[in-house]
C-alpha cells in the first residue's frame, strides 16, 4: 500500500498513516489503501490490539489541500468516492474486535481528530496541537467528528471547536475526555508500546463486549441495556479467559489470558 502501513507482530497491528512528506494528509489514495487495510485486520480474529499512529512528524494534518483546489465540478466526482471510504473505514474501526489506540503526536487536524475519536484509547505527545479545523476552509465536518465530540464535551463547546476552529492543547484534549493519557513527547512511543502489550495480553473477548456495551448504550433505553449486560455477562462466562480470570484471582496469581 503506497499510504498506509500495516504490520503485524505477534497479536498486536500496528497501522500507520505513511505521508509523512505530506503530513499524512488524507487524500483518495490513503482512503483505498485504509479500507484495505482494515479489511484485513477485522478478518484476522488472532489480533488482541491495534495501534493507529502516523509516520513522520505528525499524526495526520488533515484533508489533502491540493485535491481541494480542484474545481467544484471536479470535486463533485472525486469527494464522493472518497468520504463513502473514510466512513466504511471509520465504523470498522470502531467496530473492530479488539481495543484500537490511538497514539498522537505533532498536529492532529481535521479528520486526523475523527481518526482519534473514532478510537477506543488515546494516548497523546504532551506538545501535540489539535483543531477540528473545517470551518477554516469553508467546510464541515466528516469522519463521525460531529458524533464523537458533542457527546463528550456537551454541545457549547463542540460548536465552539467547529466553529471557531480554534487549536487547543494536549492537557486540554485530556481535561476535556478527549485524550486518556498525555506523556513526554520522547516518552511516547515507549508509553504507547507499554500499554498495547497490556491491552493484547488482557481478556480479548471480554473487551470486546465492553466496547459493544458502551457503544450501543448511546442508541439503548435503561432496561435494554440491562437485558444487553445480561447477554453479554453470561457470553463471557462460557470463555477460556474467565476461568483463568477466577482462577487466577482464587490462587492470588497475576492471570494469563488467552484471548479465547
Amino acid at each position: 500500500m503506497e499510504t498506509i502501513k500495516l504490520t503485524l507482530e505477534d497479536s498486536i497491528a500496528t497501522l500507520a498513516f505513511n505521508s509523512p512528506e505530506v503530513m499524512n494528509t488524507f487524500t483518495s489514495q490513503m482512503s483505498i489503501d485504509l479500507e484495505s487495510a482494515i479489511r484485513t485486520l477485522e478478518n484476522n480474529p488472532s489480533i488482541r490490539a491495534v495501534l493507529l499512529k502516523g509516520e513522520g512528524a505528525c499524526f495526520m494534518a488533515g484533508g489533502d489541500i491540493n485535491t481541494f483546489m480542484n474545481p467544484p465540478e471536479v470535486l463533485g466526482k472525486v469527494i464522493p468516492d472518497v468520504i463513502d471510504r473514510l466512513h466504511r473505514s471509520m465504523l470498522k474501526l470502531r467496530q473492530l474486535h479488539c481495543p484500537v489506540l490511538a497514539c498522537v503526536h505533532g498536529s492532529v487536524a481535521g479528520a486526523g481528530v475523527s481518526f482519534m475519536l473514532a478510537c477506543d484509547l488515546v494516548i497523546s505527545a504532551d506538545n501535540t496541537i489539535f483543531s477540528t479545523a473545517y470551518c477554516a476552509i469553508g467546510t464541515s465536518p466528516d469522519g463521525g467528528s460531529t458524533y464523537y465530540l458533542p457527546r463528550v464535551l456537551g454541545t457549547k463547546r463542540a460548536m465552539q471547536l467547529f466553529m471557531t476552529s480554534e487549536r487547543f492543547s494536549a492537557e486540554q484534549a485530556q481535561e476535556w475526555g478527549i485524550v486518556n493519557w498525555v506523556v513526554p513527547a520522547d516518552a511516547l512511543e515507549e508509553q504507547a508500546n507499554q500499554m498495547l502489550l497490556k491491552l493484547a495480553n488482557g481478556p480479548t473477548k471480554s473487551f470486546a463486549k465492553v466496547k459493544q456495551l458502551i457503544y450501543q448504550s448511546e442508541q439503548q433505553t435503561l432496561a435494554s441495556q440491562f437485558e444487553l449486560e445480561r447477554q453479554c455477562f453470561l457470553n463471557s462466562i462460557q470463555t477460556e479467559d474467565f476461568q483463568i480470570g477466577v482462577n487466577a484471582f482464587i490462587n492470588k496469581q497475576a492471570p494469563k489470558f488467552t484471548g479465547k
